[in-house]
């Protein structure tokens, strides 16, 4: 094969840190090379130096034989070289043409007037070569996330992409979205393109890699072909030791009923949803992309409106209008999108864990007790494992498991009742994931009621004690005991029933 990019010695530091230490890595033609590593491993900085985004302070990159030096992010695309992102950028209102061609739509000849004949002609034969069947005249607000993320991989390849780096490309996909999306991979490999995969999900590694390169702090811990080795061996290399897999707790431990919804409804995402969470209880939301789950949740909490429906915590009714109502009550939501919702990026670790309790740590005239605010930062840092040069530094520049704990860390807090997790482990390394499960259960363990929603169905089966399964806006399963497997899940969440048994509570 030929190589179409080698990085050789790369070093980065920041500061007193070293993100990379001479990290050595060829990318081939018609390769999928898998990159793997735990959070804070070097993986995106790395990501970020082949994407021009950095500049490496040693090493040297060298792209189909001739040495380069990548001056910035569109210097990089003009190589050939392409970032799909984790985040997806587009504009909802555009069509898919547009956003495939903005800033380089074709022009009639008035200046500044866009062809737009040509633009979805263009747009057409672009999205035939490359086998992807989707309307360039659909707006991207009406696409599903699985087809938005291949509008961007045709964007990328309108531009001429040749190398192209894919950022934990699945989070956001349900089981069928995964599968269309790894099967477009394995195609795009047989047309000659170097894919670079990025990914925590090992068995998605296993099933679309050649080869893989695993990080450790920064150095390379491992090279080898994806045929001769195991996902065992990876997680070790990735590590350096054991990690432990997640262990259901016993039911003896669940208490009474901490929290009671009743006909709950909110237009089409939930139609008279009612269930029960009981103390010491972790109870998991299972079901595809777009059955309902967050919206629910979100409707619990006041954080939108609901049509119809009661919220009982510990036996009596609670006036749930807003997020803030949901807090005074003791319910906390850790949301899936922990970046938007969960964070300020522009402050520190410290500012961040501290804003649910400010009025506590309020003194006379408003100062803030700085001596006491630090205190309790540092210690939810040891206690969690938040890897930072202090609680002074900027959440910005975390790793995305950091700052999923940090999220975490804030609700800790203020030792609520209730804990909902939103997709609490995605984007996420495997050892912490492993961390971040332990957390749940000890929260548990301690007597409070816990949600969990995850399109991870192994998470799902680890940790749950009854799994609640949505399909389209309906409660379509509940499951309890040995029914909890993943067959019963998926049937449910794609066939279900239209109806649901009551479970008594000896069954809990």
């Amino acid at each position: 094969m030929q190589t179409s990019l080698a990085l050789t010695n790369i070093t980065k530091r920041f500061g007193g840190v070293v993100a990379l230490n001479q990290v050595n890595i060829s990318i081939e033609s018609g390769v999928v090379h898998g990159l793997v590593g735990e959070n804070g491993a070097g993986k995106s900085t790395l990501a970020k130096i082949i994407c021009g985004i950095i500049k490496p302070d040693i090493g040297e990159i060298t792209l189909n034989g001739k040495p380069v030096i990548i001056h910035n992010a569109n210097h990089a695309i003009e190589l050939g070289i392409a970032l799909i992102p984790q985040e997806l950028e587009l504009v909802p209102f555009l069509s898919v043409a547009e956003s495939i061609y903005l800033g380089s739509e074709p022009t009639r000849l008035i200046p500044g007037m866009v062809d737009r004949k040509q633009l979805f002609q263009k747009c057409k034969e672009l999205l035939d070569e490359l086998e992807i069947d989707i309307n360039p005249t659909a707006k991207v607000m009406d696409l599903s996330i699985s087809q938005q993320q291949l509008v961007v991989i045709a964007r990328a390849f309108s531009k001429n992409a040749k190398i192209l780096l894919m950022d934990e490309p699945t989070s956001r996909l349900g089981p069928e979205g995964i599968d269309a999306l790894l099967n477009y991979v394995v195609r795009l490999k047989n047309k000659g393109i170097a894919i670079i995969y990025i990914s925590h999900h090992i068995d998605e590694i296993f099933r679309v890699c050649d080869v893989i390169t695993i990080l450790r702090d920064g150095q390379l811990t491992g090279f080898c072909k994806t045929s001769e080795t195991n996902t065992d061996d990876i997680v070790q290399r990735m590590v350096g030791r054991h990690v432990e897999r997640g262990k259901l707790q016993d039911n003896t431990d669940i208490g009474d009923v901490i929290l009671q919804v009743k006909n709950i409804a909110r237009k089409r995402y939930a139609q008279g949803i009612s269930f029960e969470l009981h103390r010491g209880e972790i109870l998991g939301i299972a079901g595809l992309i777009g059955a309902g789950r967050t919206e629910l949740i979100r409707a619990i909490l006041g954080i939108d409106s609901r049509e119809e429906g009661q919220i009982f915590i510990e036996g009596k009714p609670a006036k749930i209008n807003s997020y803030k109502d949901a807090i005074k009550c003791g319910l906390v939501l850790v949301p899936e999108e922990r970046i938007k919702q969960g964070l300020i990026l522009s402050m520190g670790i410290r500012e961040n864990i501290s804003l649910p309790i400010l009025k506590r740590l309020t003194r006379w005239f408003g100062y803030l007790d700085a001596f006491q605010e630090r205190k309790i930062a540092n210690g939810l840092m040891d206690r969690l494992h938040i890897k930072a040069s202090s609680s002074d530094a900027p959440v910005r520049s975390l790793s995305g498991g950091n700052q999923q704990k940090v999220v975490l860390a804030k609700w800790l807090n203020i030792n609520a009742k209730v804990y909902i997790f939103d997709e609490p482990t995605r984007g996420i390394d495997v050892l912490t994931k492993s961390e971040i499960h332990k957390i749940i259960q000890d929260l548990a363990s301690k007597g409070a009621g816990v949600i969990v929603i995850s399109s991870e169905l192994p998470e799902i089966l680890a940790l749950s004690n009854r799994v609640l399964v949505m399909r389209e806006g309906i409660l379509s399963a509940i499951l309890v005991g040995g029914d909890i497997s993943e067959k019963n899940i998926m049937q449910n969440a794609i066939i279900g029933e239209n109806r649901i048994d009551t479970i008594n509570r000896q069954e809990v």
